[in-house]
């Protein structure tokens, strides 16, 4: 739902006590008579889940509320955006204290349960979560590595920005050794890396990416090629999408420099909105999807493209998974939804441009 007035609206005091609903809260949620009960087990007497998890366990909510972190919540068959106002203890209080000030919750309607929970990564096992982390920055050091290392003219400002990324990515892979492996963390980024210039806060000035041109435009990136090979993706419109901007930012500078048109999104519902008039654009066309995101997942994504071609009569997109995940269930369940090739994370990216090629016929 798209107004605060239409969504379920449910306030609360410092205690996660109920002290009033609207009327679609009261509809969801059992009625008035949850005044002065407890918040959670409102919401747990209404059957709600968390939507992305398997397991089905409601979240911290007085966790969720200090942090003012929204979450998926799953109930019956419909799964509804959780908002909370973000609240302070008492700073004079002992950790894990009563929260100080009163609050809402939102509940908007998002959707089917089953678009938020093909992925859930809490039911790997730990080993499978902690490999899924790691290759995430390994990812990105693979990309800017390899554009570093092209042949292809740069201008110093991308070089520098490339630089930039692999700092980044390298920090990043230092933190989660640290917090996720309780292991000594690997030596520092050389000095020539930690004391690159950034580019700005959002990478390089337009036209001065990489070689590749960049155009803002409802919140959506486009990168236009400026200097790329004449074969490779040349003439190609690829919509990329990954929830993590440091990889979508790698992934379509790489496509640019192969030729491609890019544009990106770092959500489902962000390259949806994308979708019908990229989708119109005429030309050869492509989607690039990492699985793994918060909300909707890839999965989610490639089943409402596919269902939109159906409904519309729309030429097929060729569509690319990208996962750390290479399970062989993940991969299965990639194609079974409608995707046509599956590529590892971290990506090899001369390997994963050469199958995007023969994806196309090139």
């Amino acid at each position: 739902m798209s107004s605060t007035a239409r969504s379920a609206v449910v306030l609360y005091d410092s205690q996660l006590r109920i002290t009033g609903m609207n009327r679609a809260a009261s509809r969801l949620l059992g009625g008035p008579e949850w005044i002065g009960r407890p918040l959670p087990d409102c919401l747990a007497a209404a059957g709600a889940q968390a939507a992305n998890s398997q397991a089905g366990r409601l979240p911290d909510l007085a966790e969720h509320a200090r942090a003012g972190m929204s979450f998926m919540l799953g109930i019956g068959s419909r799964a509804w955006r959780a908002e909370v106002s973000p609240l302070e203890p008492d700073p004079a209080s002992e950790p894990g204290a009563a929260l100080t000030a009163p609050g809402a919750l939102v509940l908007r309607e998002a959707g089917e349960v089953d678009d938020y929970r093909d992925l859930a990564l809490e039911t790997l096992d730990p080993r499978s979560a902690i490999a899924h982390d790691l290759r995430t920055p390994l990812n990105a050091m693979a990309g800017w590595l390899h554009l570093l290392s092209s042949p292809q003219p740069r201008p110093p400002e991308a070089t520098a920005r490339a630089i930039e990324g692999l700092r980044r990515a390298v920090e990043q892979q230092r933190r989660l050794i640290e917090e996720r492996l309780d292991r000594p963390a690997p030596a520092p980024a050389p000095a020539a890396a930690r004391d690159a210039p950034a580019a700005g806060p959002d990478g390089a000035k337009a036209g001065e990416a990489g070689g590749a041109s960049i155009r803002e435009s409802n919140g959506a990136r486009t990168r236009e090629p400026d200097g790329a090979p004449e074969t490779g993706l040349r003439g190609c419109f690829v919509l990329a999408v990954d929830d993590h901007a440091e990889l979508l930012d790698m992934l379509s500078e790489l496509l640019a420099a192969d030729g491609a048109s890019v544009v990106t999104a770092e959500s489902v519902d962000q390259a949806l909105a994308i979708y019908p008039r990229w989708a119109a654009g005429g030309g050869e066309r492509l989607l690039v999807s990492d699985l793994a995101m918060p909300g909707r997942d890839g999965f989610s994504l490639i089943r409402e493209i596919r269902a939109l071609e159906r409904a519309q009569g729309l030429p097929r997109l060729p569509a690319v998974a990208l996962s750390a995940h290479g399970m062989a269930d993940v991969r299965r369940r990639a194609i079974l939804n409608g995707f046509d090739l599956f590529v590892d994370k971290p990506i090899d990216p001369p390997v994963m441009l050469e199958r995007l090629r023969r994806l196309l016929d090139r």
